[in-house]
């Protein structure tokens, strides 16, 4: 079909072993391993989704966001089973864990906000020098040598700018640096042979990944 897509997440919703991807557009619309559509929903836009994978006995669900900004948890067939409203609105999300837990990581114009599963705010945080508003968002966990938990964000701001923001949060919450890079929302955590800490990967603009 001839439909605008805002992003797409994949996981195995259904236990079924097999990948199922899940697009976010003028509907929310399923689709198999193959790529072909198994269901679409009702029309309405979804600006976000993404899919929440809790440990046994806890169901996957899908995760979505419409544009009036309410985040909605969905089964494997897209039935609502819960949703969440920020007290302001927010332009997009991640499902992420962090200290034994899984949280929304959503963003509004210039501040990084952190929600648990049932709504409550964890943690905000509002930029400042950046080059315009937050476009998207993506978010790690890392250990230090010491076992220490922090969490690390990649805020990336209009591709006119060709900018990005690294954050870091101590276990205790609070911001301990802040730089701003080339534009990108490349991030993740990899262990280290041989070592008790993680190292953290950043995208620093096409083709760079800086440790």
């Amino acid at each position: 079909d001839n439909e605008v897509s805002y992003n797409m997440a994949c996981g195995d919703v259904n236990g079924d072993g097999l990948l199922d991807c899940y697009v976010a557009s003028t509907s929310l619309i399923q689709l198999d391993e193959n790529g072909k559509k198994v269901w679409k929903s009702k029309e309405e836009i979804f600006v976000n989704v993404d899919i929440y994978l809790p440990s046994p006995p806890e169901k996957p669900l899908i995760v979505t966001l419409n544009h009036a900004g309410k985040i909605q948890f969905r089964n494997y067939i897209g039935q609502t089973i819960r949703e969440l409203v920020p007290r302001e609105k927010v332009y997009g999300f991640r499902i992420c864990n962090w200290l034994n837990s899984h949280f929304v990581l959503a963003y509004q114009k210039n501040v990084i906000v952190f929600l648990g599963l049932d709504g409550e705010e964890i943690l905000r945080y509002r930029l400042s020098g950046n080059p315009s508003d937050i476009y998207s968002i993506r978010g790690t966990s890392v250990k230090s040598e010491d076992g220490k938990e922090y969490f690390a964000v990649i805020t990336k701001f209009s591709s006119i700018t060709g900018l990005s923001m690294l954050v870091i949060f101590s276990p205790a919450k609070a911001l301990i640096y802040h730089e701003i890079i080339g534009g990108t929302t490349g991030l993740t955590a990899i262990n280290v042979s041989g070592a008790k800490e993680q190292m953290l990967l950043v995208g620093d603009g096409p083709g760079i990944v800086n440790k």
